[in-house]
């Protein structure tokens, strides 16, 4: 995959250098955040949106599972607002105001 994209960004002018570490360093230095990009994996084991949206983006899952280190107050409100609603096209109309 980072040979993939590696050459796919290199067609648009971008300079890639693939680094790769052994697990445990490679998953230290992902959480603290020394990367530009950095590849891992995850299943959706219960179709549920915040499986992904509250557990990989919130501003409160810096440190763990949000390695990309984004954080955004409104995003989270409405995340939150989201997985406390039974109503699932209530729930589906705040995730999709989420993602926008």
């Amino acid at each position: 995959m980072a040979e993939m994209l590696q050459a796919d960004w290199g067609k648009v002018g971008l300079d890639v250098k693939i680094v790769s570490y052994e697990w445990g360093e490679y998953i230290k230095r992902t959480k603290n955040g020394e990367h530009d990009v950095m590849l891992l994996g995850w299943t959706g084991d219960n179709g549920d949106p915040d499986n992904w949206m509250g557990t990989l983006y919130s501003c409160g899952a810096i440190g763990s599972n949000n390695v990309s280190m984004w954080c955004d107050p409104e995003y989270d409100a409405l995340v939150q607002q989201a997985k406390r609603i039974t109503d699932p096209a209530a729930r589906t109309a705040l995730y999709q105001q989420a993602q926008q």
